[in-house]
């Protein structure tokens, strides 16, 4: 609650101070972006719960089967067509993470298979699951809200859902930070703001295959900053893994993945053809990208079948030389 709360008046002190209005975003996408941050809250929750009840490479390893989730999700919801390029990505790319983790389910190992371990693999499904809703919901909202507006409906829910079970004393009384427990506590919050604000612009700004895939990469660093900092030791399978994952990025990368499915919230319209015939013709219509016409400023809902062409309409008349 304690990373959330700072997040939550930062990220709004950011907002206001680059004028954002309205800071949270116009009242027609208020259902969306509560989607956004209640899918968000949801996920955060269910991380957490996973890590109590299973073993930290379990966790990781099963919630990071969300950026295939996404995938699928953006594809049934919004017409996101992903490449056999980009799904074989993803798939390296969950390979690696798996190389990196090493559960011991699949590397054996000696674990406990009790309720409360699969109490924690259904914590990081579900955390899984809502991630993925969650960058759905962003893919849904697109630019038309700044990245610090969806990030405050999370930040903001997040709190309001940590007041209930922390007010019943679940998982413990809440006790308050000691002094240096709030020097981590402020350098999460503060990469936390960060890590939201760049999550929903790149998920804003790129199709969800994509941006699912650089996910992944999350693992990559907790790897390396391990090495570096924590003094954890090397491995085969994590050169191994840090391969792979990289290699899945870089496959998804360099796919070509499209929206086949726009809508009239995509407002970022722009010209798709320019064609000089103003001396043969009397008038001449610039048709936008995504259905937005110059003709009247306003949405037109355009046939199915010229979605993604190119056209410029003329009228039939000729202009008397």
């Amino acid at each position: 609650m304690v990373r959330s709360a700072i997040s939550w008046v930062v990220t709004d002190a950011l907002g206001r101070a680059q004028h954002i209005t309205p800071l949270y975003g116009s009242r027609q996408r208020y259902p969306i972006l509560a989607l956004r941050g209640t899918m968000g809250a949801i996920a955060m929750a269910l991380y957490y719960e996973a890590f109590e009840r299973l073993m930290l490479s379990e966790a990781m390893t099963l919630y990071f089967i969300y950026p295939a989730i996404t995938v699928v999700m953006a594809w049934l919801v919004h017409g996101e067509a992903a490449t056999w390029v980009s799904a074989a990505g993803c798939g390296i790319s969950l390979l690696g993470v798996a190389f990196i983790a090493r559960p011991p389910f699949l590397f054996g190992g000696t674990v406990q298979y009790g309720v409360q371990h699969w109490l924690g693999v259904a914590s990081a499904f579900g955390s899984a699951f809502s991630a993925a809703a969650a960058m759905v919901a962003v893919r849904a909202i697109k630019q038309n809200e700044a990245s610090l507006t969806v990030a405050l409906w999370f930040h903001s829910l997040a709190v309001v859902g940590a007041i209930l079970p922390l007010s019943l004393g679940y998982p413990s009384p809440p006790v308050l930070p000691t002094f240096k427990e709030w020097v981590p506590l402020l350098a999460i919050a503060a990469c936390s703001c960060v890590n939201q604000v760049c999550l929903n612009r790149g998920f804003q700004l790129e199709v969800a295959a994509k941006a699912s895939a650089v996910n992944y990469t999350q693992v990559l660093w907790a790897h390396i900053w391990g090495i570096a900092f924590l003094g954890e030791t090397e491995n085969w399978s994590g050169i191994t893994g840090t391969i792979l994952l990289a290699g899945g990025v870089v496959t998804v990368s360099s796919s070509k993945s499209k929206s086949i499915r726009p809508g009239p919230d995509d407002t970022t319209a722009f010209v798709t053809s320019v064609e000089s015939k103003a001396p043969e013709y009397e008038e001449t219509r610039i048709t936008l990208g995504d259905g937005f016409d110059t003709s009247n400023d306003e949405w037109q809902d355009p046939a199915p079948e010229l979605f993604g062409k190119q056209e410029i309409e003329m009228s039939e008349e000729p202009s008397k030389q």
